[in-house]
């Protein structure tokens, strides 16, 4: 587009240049109108374009040689159709004319209405103004031909009204539009400043957008024309669209610029940019953008409300924080040289949390490689989830349906690679407090692993591996961690609110799940766990209390009930293992060891359907005392099970009591065949004694087991 801007004023330029002296000499001797054929034929050997001139030619001499005409079109190219490629309604033009002998123009006046420029790229990639570049020299053959002998140029008023340019790309569809461009500006002349004021409005057809650009400055031209610069340049944006709000979106722009064409060197200073919900400040310096684009600079970010501005697109986010992402600032200084972006040092304020590191992006792959080091005070993820939902029966996760939604959240890693390091002092997530965390993170076309991730928690550590595979929807998500002697109880209080396990142990976990919703996760959930604790407490049910309350249904006496309510089991090891098969869980080798019982457990737990079926087998090793009662011993050693059936969050405590009477009565029968058989071994024993010492020892031993027997 730059080359087509350069050839269009080039071209404009030599026109109005030619048209001027041409008019110099005649002016005085003929009447132009008699020459428009000549110019129409002109035109059509310098250009291949035809040139209509509508209106007459005006030419004035004093106090100024002037022309002013209108109705000027000049054709299309072969090809593009009948629609003209420019059209001028209006053109004035008042210039002095004793300077034309030095070769200085200096224009009173150029005024220039209803210019209109049609742009097009056919579906062929062919261009209806290249073959206008082609009748021109090239900009830098034209620069060096001229540089020598280059004419003084000013304009004492300039008035360009209802300038437009259309722009229709077939091969991409795209349509753009610059209508209604105003310019006006007075004593515009090299090593002199003049006042600019523009104005224009830009139109896309798709999205359907409309942005008015409203602009003033003071503008200083160099006697050379290589240098330019804009002091107190203001630019008023006001966008207005489908995708934008009723009421559209006003940004402002303040800002220093000072351009030198020679050195390619651009520098940006005193940027002030504001707009809904955001302000921003800074500078910068670009070079070299001709051959190798260099930029350096400082940006500010001040307190901006990200919740505010998105909520202006439309786009609104709801947090379980109400004030999360409503205090974001950023103090950056970047650099940009071989397609390299560097941000360094950066200091960044997301609300509470303060992060300091940097930044870096290669762009010179097809897929831009990003980098990060940062080191971040405190981080509290739970102030950024959506808000909580009240869980009733309809959606309890028993109910709680599968999304069919198959968008992959993560489907933006597959654009980019990245490899990022991460310090964090303090953290939460989903509840849990972590210390000390450090983390790298790499993706890989859609491929990110978090390995690895180390911790300190709950006076233990945390180690772990985590892998999200985006490279397909739904997302896959693989958990590998372990956490070494942690105290359970507070973990679970602060993840699920219920710490239904206390004491100080081990927990390694290895699981999958696919999804992002908690049905699909529920369902998908596969892998294994293992874990041990110790010197600790089940809490939620009594054992030797309810064995106590089954006992008394039995008949059997354990005195006056202990006074304590609690709820709860202590034990001194609690250990076992689970496997996970799309969101089921198989436990059979659970064991709890405590003074007063053991037990072992085994049975399912499915999270889908949100139902337990599970069994444990308690047995009394010594007196219910200190548990909820006295001593039991027609129970000692006797396997009693209890039934845990229901829902995670209500679970049912029942002792299997047909299961209880059963191993009851086999326990007082073997005791009561015990009892027989030692008491005929005694018996034997002592017949045995008296009859082995006479002579006929061995024949009365014999009488006497008859006699034992009722023989």
């Amino acid at each position: 587009m730059r080359m087509i801007l350069k050839g269009l004023i080039g071209l404009i330029l030599t026109f109005v240049l030619l048209v001027v002296i041409i008019l110099a000499a005649i002016a005085v001797f003929v009447d132009p109108n008699d020459y428009k054929q000549d110019i129409v034929a002109l035109v059509k050997q310098n250009t291949g374009r035809d040139i209509v001139l509508q209106e007459p030619i005006n030419l004035s001499l004093f106090p100024w040689l002037g022309i002013e005409t209108g109705g000027v079109t000049l054709g299309n190219a072969p090809g593009f159709g009948e629609t003209p490629f420019a059209r001028i309604e209006r053109l004035a033009l008042k210039l002095k004319l004793v300077p034309l002998l030095s070769q200085n123009i200096e224009v009173d006046t150029l005024s220039l209405q209803g210019l209109q420029v049609n742009l097009v790229r056919n579906a062929q990639g062919q261009t209806n103004w290249a073959d206008l570049i082609r009748h021109n020299p090239t900009p830098d053959a034209a620069s060096t031909a001229t540089s020598s002998s280059s004419p003084a140029f000013s304009v004492q008023q300039i008035d360009i009204r209802n300038a437009n340019l259309s722009w229709y790309d077939q091969v991409s569809g795209q349509h753009y539009q610059l209508q209604d461009f105003n310019l006006s500006s007075e004593g515009l002349a090299a090593g002199a400043s003049a006042p600019v004021q523009a104005s224009l409005k830009l139109r896309s057809a798709d999205p359907a957008t409309d942005i008015q650009l409203e602009l003033q400055t003071v503008l200083t031209i160099s006697a050379d024309y290589q240098r330019y610069t804009l002091d107190n340049l203001q630019l008023i944006a006001t966008a207005e669209g489908q995708e934008l709000p009723a009421d559209g979106i006003q940004l402002t722009l303040g800002a220093g610029m000072a351009l030198d064409l020679a050195q390619q060197h651009l520098q940006v200073s005193d940027l002030q940019l504001d707009g809904p919900a955001f302000s921003a400040q800074g500078q910068i310096t670009l070079n070299d953008w001709a051959t190798n684009l260099r930029a350096a600079g400082q940006l500010q970010l001040a307190k901006t409300n990200l919740k505010r501005l998105l909520d202006v697109f439309e786009i609104p986010i709801q947090t379980k924080e109400p004030q999360a992402l409503t205090n974001i600032e950023a103090d950056l200084t970047l650099s940009y040289a071989d397609n390299k972006l560097h941000l360094a040092p950066l200091q960044l304020t997301l609300d509470n949390t303060k992060m300091q590191g940097e930044l870096q992006a290669n762009f010179a792959d097809v897929k831009p490689l990003l980098k990060a080091k940062l080191h971040i005070d405190q981080l509290n993820l739970d102030d950024y989830l959506p808000p909580a939902t009240e869980v009733t029966a309809a959606t309890s996760p028993a109910n709680i349906p599968t999304s069919t939604d198959t968008t992959n959240p993560f489907q933006v890693l597959q654009d980019f690679a990245l490899q990022a390091e991460l310090r964090i002092a303090q953290l939460q997530a989903i509840q849990a407090q972590l210390s000390d965390v450090q983390l790298n993170l790499d993706n890989q076309q859609g491929l990110l692993t978090l390995k690895p991730i180390q911790a300190s928690l709950y006076s233990g550590m945390f180690n772990g591996d985590v892998t999200v595979d985006a490279r397909r929807a739904p997302v896959s998500i693989q958990v590998d961690k372990q956490l070494t002697g942690i105290q359970i109880g507070p973990l679970l209080h602060d993840v699920i609110g219920q710490d239904h396990v206390e004491g100080r142990g081990d927990l390694q976990i290895d699981t999958r799940f696919e999804g992002m919703d908690e049905g699909a996760i529920r369902k998908s959930l596969t892998g294994s766990a293992a874990f041990q604790f110790t010197d600790g407490a089940y809490k939620g049910v009594n054992l030797a209390a309810l064995i106590q309350g089954a006992a008394g249904i039995l008949g059997l006496d354990f005195g006056k009930p202990s006074s304590t309510d609690e709820q709860r089991t202590d034990f001194a090891m609690l250990k076992g293992s689970v496997q996970i098969d799309q969101g089921v869980i198989h436990n059979r080798d659970l064991q709890l060891q405590s003074p007063l019982l053991r037990i072992t457990g085994q049975g399912t737990i499915d999270l889908a359907a949100d139902h337990v079926d599970y069994v444990l087998t308690t047995k009394l090793v010594k007196s219910l005392t200190g548990q909820g009662g006295k001593t039991a011993s027609q129970l000692k050693g006797i396997p009693i099970p209890i039934r845990i059936t229901g829902p995670l969050a209500d679970l049912s405590y029942q002792p299997d009591l047909s299961g209880w009477v059963q191993a009851s009565l086999q326990q007082r029968i073997q005791q009561e065949q015990d009892k027989v058989l030692n008491n005929v071994q005694d018996k034997v024993k002592q017949k045995a004694t008296e009859l082995l010492g006479n002579p006929n020892g061995l024949g009365d031993a014999l009488q006497g087991l008859k006699g034992l027997f009722g023989r």
